[in-house]
Parts: structure tokens; sequence; C-alpha cells
């Protein structure tokens, strides 16, 4: 470790705690009397004591496993690490054979540890521990060799209590942050929802009224991609003609893969199933609305198994389509009528009959680029937000890098 501030000290955690305990061994079950705490009860960095299960075998001396206030559990397998302290206690309860046990003495304070083992000091020490184990784990005794930068009773508290202040503070901001993709795609889906209903537009109104159709009236073709025995893995080249799949999907554009993609000779056995520019891809299961538009760049490729694409007609607006097919009302649509109870499937039928408003060429234009526009400043705030989040996301382990340095208090 580096130089430590005057009146501190470097110890072992084993020489500030009492000795390392393994817990007891026995299945959980979910009636009981002995509740067993466990690695998963505590994966989160919570603990819910009417989550945790009973022992179904309860050790005979429960003393020598009962958990008490202010001890602290480090996970020595799974996930290798983890720790807890535990504040407070419903029930009796024991802990269970992957969990050691670590009691702090009076020269160090639990909330104090329990930060450290948080630390990325903490975690780099012990992938040096673990380095070389075939099985990731760790044990008592190299967990005990931990090295600990040690202030004075006094300062470890005053630590403690600016942390409490801070990391409360920055588990908030990232609270706050993770909502911001779920509103923004809400946002996305009210754009969407203006657009096919007319509302993006409503100034058009009086002289450009809607007319409800559905996709078959605006389709040259609706195909599904070739299925059975018209298409084998055995088929798959690498760097061959591409075929695409949902997976192929991103956003309204399509990704090719060279590991998905086929020989000449099949080729020309499947030509029913070339796209063109223009086309319109969807997936035929899993979440309903998954789209892409066929560009310059794809055109020849071959629609895929688990796709089938639209093509057309002129008086519809390929981006258009596309965001007919991405509304919440043409997924509502699909899900009530796909076909399949286990999975289920989109067929020419059900895909024909999809309704919507359809406006002039002109309109439409003005609401693909509307849209564009709106979804634009969406995908901004998105990047923001993931910068956002890489900077929060350091912020904790910086905020405990200085704590363990001196650099908090005074």
């Amino acid at each position: 470790m580096s130089k430590l501030p005057e009146g501190w000290e470097e110890k072992k955690l084993i020489d500030l705690c009492s000795k390392p305990q393994y817990g007891w061994t026995s299945p959980a079950t979910n009636e009981g009397t002995v509740k067993l705490l466990r690695t998963t009860d505590i994966s989160n960095g919570k603990l819910n004591w009417k989550t945790v299960p009973y022992c179904l075998n309860e050790p005979k001396d429960i003393d020598k496993y009962k958990i008490t206030k202010n001890d602290i559990f480090v996970s020595r397998a799974g996930s290798v690490g983890l720790s807890y302290l535990v504040k407070q206690i419903d029930e009796i309860a024991v802990f269970a054979s992957y969990l050691i046990r670590f009691k702090p003495n009076q020269e160090l304070s639990p909330d104090f540890l329990s930060y450290f083992l948080n630390s990325s000091k903490y975690w780099e020490q012990l992938t040096e521990l673990s380095a070389g184990i075939a099985v990731q784990n760790v044990n008592a005794t190299k967990l005990g060799n931990l090295n600990i930068p040690i202030p004075p009773k006094e300062t470890q508290q005053k630590i403690v209590q600016k942390l409490d202040k801070l990391m409360p503070k920055i588990r908030e901001c990232k609270e706050r942050l993770e909502k911001i993709p779920e509103i923004i795609k809400r946002y996305k889906q009210a754009v969407l929802n203006a657009a096919v209903t007319g509302k993006l537009t409503a100034d058009w109104r009086g002289e450009n009224p809607l007319i409800q159709i559905t996709i078959g009236d605006i389709s040259d073709s609706i195909q599904i991609g070739p299925f059975g025995s018209q298409l084998h893995k055995s088929d798959y080249i690498q760097n061959g003609i591409p075929i695409i799949n949902p997976m192929h999907f991103s956003n309204m554009e399509i990704i090719a893969d060279k590991n998905f993609s086929i020989g000449k000779q099949k080729y020309n056995e499947l030509q029913k199933y070339k796209l063109k520019t223009g086309d319109v891809l969807l997936a035929r299961r899993g979440e309903m609305g998954r789209a892409a538009i066929v560009t310059k760049n794809e055109n020849g490729y071959l629609c895929g198994t688990g796709s089938l694409f639209i093509r057309p007609q002129k008086k519809i607006n390929s981006n258009f389509l596309f965001i007919i097919l991405r509304s919440i009302q043409t997924s509502e649509f699909l899900e009530q009528n796909a076909a399949g109870t286990t999975m289920k499937n989109l067929n020419k039928r059900i895909v024909s009959m999809i309704p919507f408003c359809l406006p002039s060429l002109a309109e439409q234009e003005e609401i693909v680029k509307k849209v564009e526009e709106l979804f634009k400043k969406a995908d901004t705030i998105i990047e923001r937000y993931k910068k956002s989040q890489s900077m929060v996301d350091k912020l904790d382990q910086s905020v405990l890098a200085k704590a363990f340095r001196g650099e908090l208090v005074k």
C-alpha cells in the first residue's frame, strides 16, 4: 500500500477480528424456527429477513453459529468476496457454510471495515489472492491476511460518519439515473403513438383526412423466410450471402453476421426470399413489432427463418411503415393475434390484417422527419446518461479511495 497518514497503521484483518468462522451446513426449507443466512440473501447488498429461509437441520449448538449484531460475513464461493454487515436481526438465525464470519474487535469499527470491504483496495487484494485458482474461491486464511489501513478509532468514526452522508447520496443519484432509459423508452412510444394517430401532424387534418386501412392494402407482397427442409444448419458458410434474422436488427438498421450466410448455389434456390431496398423486415417471434429497413447495402440479402418482409407499394414510405410496425398499437394487435400458445408466431394473414391510418405521402414524410428529430433528441439524452452513469459508477470508489488514504477527514 501507499504511504499512510500520520497515526495510521497497516494491519492484517486476522489481527483486528476474532478467529474467522465458517458457517453451518444444512439444506434450506420454507418452514422452521432458525433462519439460515446464505450468500444469495445478501447478494444485492440488502438483507430482507422475511425472505431468508430456515434450516432443515438445525445445529445442536446454535450459539456457535448464531448471528449477532455487527457480524460481518464474506462469501467464499459463488459471489466471491461479497460482504455484508449485519445491523439488525429479526429472528434467531445462523449462517450457511459458504459464508465466513468476522467479528471486529474493539480496535476496529464494524462500519469502517464494512466500507473497506467494498473498496477497490480490498478487491485488488482479493483478486491477487484468487489468482491462479481454477475454481474461484477464497478461504478464511487468505481473507485474514488482507492488509487494512487503520487510523485511530476516533478517526474511523469520523470517516464512517462522512461516508454515511456521502454514499446514500451517490446511491440515490445512481437510482435516479437508472430510471432514465425507461423514461426515454416511454417517451419514444409516446412519439410513435402521436405519429400513427395523426397527433404529430394535427395541423394537416383539415385538408388531409386519414384513411383506415391494413398492411395488406399497402403491400405488394408479404413473405415469410425459408423454413423446414429449405434451409439447414449445414447450408451455412462464412463470408457468403447474408441471411437476416431478428438478431441482426439494431433499431431500424440491419447488422449482418458473416457466420449467418450461404453459398451461391443455395442462394439461387431461395430467390423468392431475396430482399430489396425499401423492404421492411419484421420479427416473427419474441418481442412483437421488432423491425428493420432494408437499405441499398442489404439489397440482395436473404430473409431468414425467424423473419418476414413486407414489400410496400409506392403509396407508403418505408420509414413510415417502420414507425407503424414499432408502435404500441401494432405490438398489442400482434400480441393478441399471434398464433401459438407456448411460442407465438406471426404469419402472412396476421401481418396483412394489421390496421393503421394512412396519411398522404407528403404527410408521411413530415411524420418521419418529426419522429427522427424527436428521437435524435432522446438519443442525445441517452448518450449524456451513459456518460453520467459512467462517472457516478466511479464516484463511490473514488470516495472510498479517498477515505482509506486519509483524505476524507482531517
